[in-house]
């Protein structure tokens, strides 16, 4: 589990475009990474909603979002048309980063359409 003042793990994954993200690409800059279980799903959903309500403000302030869960590149690219998202949802089908940041992800979720 990360603490406050560790250095967060570099990773490498790729968008919902197929685009590889490298986080250390974004040194010295203030990056946002939320963890989620699963596109499509109640909860999940809102959460991107409220995200993206806000990106226009956090994008004006220099800060870099991005949504990680275990949910392939296709998925996510059909979550991101759906809600319209204006920021990178990244794919974590091996778990790897979710494991390095000690993300707590539940199973209990509902899928919506």
């Amino acid at each position: 589990m990360l603490k406050i003042g560790d250095e967060a793990p570099d990773f490498e994954l790729q968008n919902q475009n197929g685009d590889v993200v490298k986080l250390s690409s974004f040194r010295g800059k203030t990056v946002v990474i939320y963890f989620y279980p699963k596109d499509f799903t109640t909860g999940c959903t809102a959460e991107a909603k409220d995200f993206n309500e806000n990106i226009e403000y956090m994008i004006s302030k220099g800060v870099k979002v991005f949504g990680i869960s275990s949910d392939s590149v296709d998925s996510h690219r059909k979550f991101s048309q759906k809600l319209g998202l204006k920021f990178d949802l990244l794919s974590d089908t091996e778990r790897k980063v979710i494991k390095a940041y000690g993300a707590q992800i539940g199973n209990r979720t509902r899928r919506i359409t």
